[in-house]
């Protein structure tokens, strides 16, 4: 089992002066080359290969509570603001993990 999965998910920043673009899927980033392929299979997540990072279309909130009913626990939650295109978009990072898991900032 995975002792810990980070959620990252960024608002789309407009590309276009005129105004924001039209909705999107939106996707999370859950996973990277060191991930549990088991895990990331069962999120129904797709490995880029550029980036070699594991991406979920779908809600932040509605990965979260999958990975909740799977055992996990939501331990950390923070917001950030990047400048991209010319405007701001907001970056959110979610970090679950298993029971029994020590974090670092656990010692």
């Amino acid at each position: 089992m995975q002792p810990r999965v980070v959620i990252h998910y960024r608002e789309s920043a407009s590309r276009d002066p005129r105004g924001p673009s039209p909705p999107e899927v939106p996707f999370c980033v859950v996973g990277d080359r060191n991930s549990d392929p088991e895990l990331m299979a069962w999120l129904g997540a797709r490995q880029r290969s550029k980036e070699a990072v594991y991406e979920v279309a779908g809600r932040p909130d509605a990965i979260i509570e999958k990975l909740e009913s799977k055992g996990y626990n939501l331990v950390s939650r923070k917001v950030d603001t990047v400048r991209l295109y010319g405007s701001d978009a907001k970056v959110f990072t979610w970090t679950l993990t298993f029971p029994g898991t020590v974090l670092v900032t656990d010692l």
